[in-house]
């Protein structure tokens, strides 16, 4: 696949424009409120020098820190491209890298070096008279890239452990190497308008436009190569901004969901119609045999833990009506000439059974004295965020949005105050007990002492200070991966000996089941879970006369 610039590589303007970013660097200095001044410095340093010493970072005031705690013996990054033009791409991406700050300085001087190593003498002998990396087919030359390694005897395979997915084979760091640095070219150097390209940044449009996200979750792109046909990619581009930019209930965690409908069900019609680059002639005869086609995908693919075929297909189809029924009535060029109520019928989703009352996704007390007992074996910036999720019941996302304002203290009482994201409730009150209270005002203290408005603009009180996420929450992700390995390494498991598979979430509906247990009436559970309606604060009501209680007051004196 070869990427197709807004501006042509050949030009020599291109390559003036990357020495021109590579002739200064940005400066930045904190001042001691936390506010922070930027100063342009004039200095080719790393235009004109094909060796970077670390130690000219020392110059840079954002660098000295990191720099007097660099302790790896190499301490040089070498350019070694025989092609002078790519010598200056190479450098420019590695110019971005290290002032954004998304690589560490041992990743820029140290865990990369091989790689550039390896990359340089690749190019040189394949490709030495290239005048941009991004002429090359990127498919075709990583191909190559990927054989020329295994020719030098260089892994491009290793097999994984992994205690989610037991053993799998992986590509190796180097075998993705220059997939990652032309990617990344291409990214640094597109200077189109972000509604214009196939690959959306929410962090991008949220800077620009107010686009909002979660920021403890890691996905910040929608990427729409994979719609089939120019013509319709750019149609679906115009609905998914027009969808975005109205905050009307379409988040981006929702284009994310139609996103991975919407090319599934193009490629399966255009591979019964393969002269279509529109849907005027959709027929309710397509969408049967689609109908058919996701039921045997559902059933033969959507095969994870917990899985729910028949949701699958309900949620493909909801989506996918929605679509075609918005297209219609913007009177979209492309939309279908037959209205949406005569293509998809309310019987064609599967009605689904309600959840029985065991299958509320609860931790059960066995399970609970397991965690507590080896709760200080897990990462010391987790635990406080175990026990906000135990004793408050917000979702993980609201926990990791907490900031240094969360605590209020009104007569003697202490609560966390928040916003809740998925419900729209602003300035949501929890009540907590005092031994919370005490732990949040240390990391807000910690998080106050350590912020300033480049780290952590936000002020959040579970926050990441340097790295690809600086200034951003904790992932979601790597608290339920940890949760996960402390189960495996400790053998926590459930009352039939199976290692309990932790969810985040599972916090929320464990602290519902206790406030209930405790006589706590439905709609005060309701008011503090911040529930839309009472429908989901019902179903643990049920549960109650099946649980055995759920106790949290003794498991504190493990923190």
């Amino acid at each position: 696949m070869k990427y197709i610039q807004k501006v042509e590589t050949e030009q020599l303007g291109f390559h003036e424009r990357l020495r021109h970013e590579l002739s200064s660097y940005l400066e930045k200095k904190v001042k001691h409120d936390g506010s922070i001044t930027i100063k342009k410095i004039k200095e080719p340093y790393f235009l004109v020098n094909d060796i970077w010493d670390i130690s000219f970072l020392k110059n840079i005031e954002q660098f000295r820190e990191n720099v007097a705690t660099y302790t790896n013996k190499n301490r040089n990054i070498h350019f070694r491209f025989n092609s002078p033009t790519i010598n200056l791409e190479i450098k420019y991406i590695w110019y971005h890298k290290l002032f954004n700050e998304s690589w560490t300085l041992n990743s820029i001087f140290s865990s990369n070096v091989t790689n550039l190593r390896k990359l340089s003498e690749f190019l040189n002998e394949l490709y030495p008279s290239l005048v941009s990396l991004l002429d090359l087919n990127l498919e075709k030359t990583e191909r190559e890239w990927v054989f020329w390694l295994e020719k030098q005897g260089i892994p491009t395979r290793k097999a994984i452990q992994n205690v989610k997915y037991d053993r799998y084979i992986h590509k190796t760091g180097i075998a993705i190497f220059f997939r990652t640095v032309y990617s990344n070219l291409f990214t640094f150097t597109d200077t189109r308008e972000e509604w214009e390209k196939d690959r959306w940044d929410v962090r991008v449009l949220h800077e620009k436009y107010g686009i909002s996200y979660n920021k403890s979750r890691s996905h910040f792109y929608l990427n729409f190569t994979n719609i089939p046909g120019i013509k319709m990619r750019k149609e679906i581009k115009r609905y998914f901004k027009q969808c975005l930019l109205s905050k009307n209930h379409f988040s981006w965690a929702t284009a994310a969901n139609y996103l991975r409908v919407l090319p599934q069900f193009l490629s399966f019609l255009f591979s019964l119609e393969p002269t279509w680059d529109n849907l005027k002639g959709l027929k309710r005869l397509h969408i049967e045999r689609y109908i058919q086609w996701l039921h045997e995908y559902s059933n033969n693919n959507v095969t994870q833990k917990n899985a729910h075929p028949q949701h699958y297909v309900m949620i493909s189809l909801t989506r996918l009506g929605k679509f075609l029924g918005d297209i219609q009535r913007y009177e979209y060029d492309i939309a279908p000439e037959t209205p949406v109520q005569l293509l998809i019928f309310p019987e064609d989703k599967p009605k689904l059974k309600k959840k029985s009352i065991d299958q509320i996704d609860y931790i059960p007390d066995y399970v609970l004295e397991q965690l507590f007992t080896h709760l200080n074996d897990l990462h010391s910036d987790i635990i406080p965020v175990i026990w906000v999720a135990f004793k408050t019941g917000l979702r993980i996302s609201d926990v990791l949005g907490l900031t240094q304002d969360c605590l209020l203290k009104l007569n003697d009482k202490y609560s966390i105050v928040t916003d809740i994201e998925k419900t729209y409730v602003q300035g949501h009150r929890i009540p907590i007990d005092e031994e919370l209270a005490q732990i949040i005002a240390v990391l807000i203290s910690q998080s106050k002492a350590k912020s300033t408005q480049d780290n952590n603009p936000e002020g959040y009180i579970f926050t990441r200070y340097k790295g690809p996420r600086k200034g951003m929450p904790y992932s979601q992700s790597w608290i339920r991966d940890q949760l996960r390995i402390l189960a495996y390494k400790k053998n926590i498991v459930d009352e039939n000996g199976e290692i309990f598979y932790f969810r985040p979430h599972q916090f929320r509906h464990t602290y519902a089941v206790k406030l209930l247990n405790g006589g706590a009436d439905i709609l005060t559970v309701q008011e503090l879970l911040a529930h839309a309606s009472p429908e989901m604060t019902l179903r643990y009501a049920k549960l109650l006369d099946e649980t055995k209680g759920i106790r949290i007051g003794h498991q504190s004196r493990c923190f």
